[in-house]
């Protein structure tokens, strides 16, 4: 990060010169014009954005897919996927893809309700703004016909730059 200092000091009751004053003021102007001020510190912190997707019901064997864009101008930075169903006997198979890549290293997958299943493991690091994220939910078959999920839900966390 760039460090700045004044030229000239002064103490409390002091009387100054307004050549002096006018030093300062050159010292702050030329900071900002010179090369201190990079996108490096002027960066600031990420913020948090989650993507959450609802399945009703997944048939027995089928396949079921939501697409999204990641908005022009903004990356995401991937932190952690999440799925989770209320009933049902098979198991969710989740693969999320990014114009075709696979974002996550393998399937995420949940083969009984109620407790959620996650993962931080990413393929890839970051989605390109503009980006076609596609989640798909596979049921794979846990025993047998009939075997629908019902109320899956896919959550995946991110962060963005607010500003770069």
């Amino acid at each position: 990060m760039a460090t700045f200092s004044y030229t000239k000091t002064f103490s409390a009751g002091e009387t100054i010169v307004a050549d002096d004053l006018m030093t300062n003021f050159n010292d702050v102007g030329n900071f900002v014009k010179g090369a201190n001020l990079t996108d490096a510190n002027l960066a600031t912190p990420f913020a948090n954005v989650v993507f959450s997707v609802h399945f009703g019901t997944v048939s027995d064997g089928t396949t079921e897919s939501r697409r999204l864009a990641i908005p022009s101008g903004v990356a995401v930075t991937w932190v952690e996927a999440q799925v989770a169903f209320e009933a049902g006997a098979g198991t969710a198979s989740v693969l999320i893809t990014d114009d075709g890549a696979n974002v996550l290293n393998s399937a995420l997958t949940k083969d009984a309700p109620g407790a959620v299943a996650s993962t931080t493991s990413f393929a890839i690091a970051e989605s390109a703004a503009g980006s076609a994220l596609v989640i798909s939910v596979q049921e794979t078959e846990g025993g047998g016909g009939g075997d629908d999920l019902s109320d899956v839900q896919v959550t995946v966390w991110a962060k963005i730059k607010i500003r770069s």
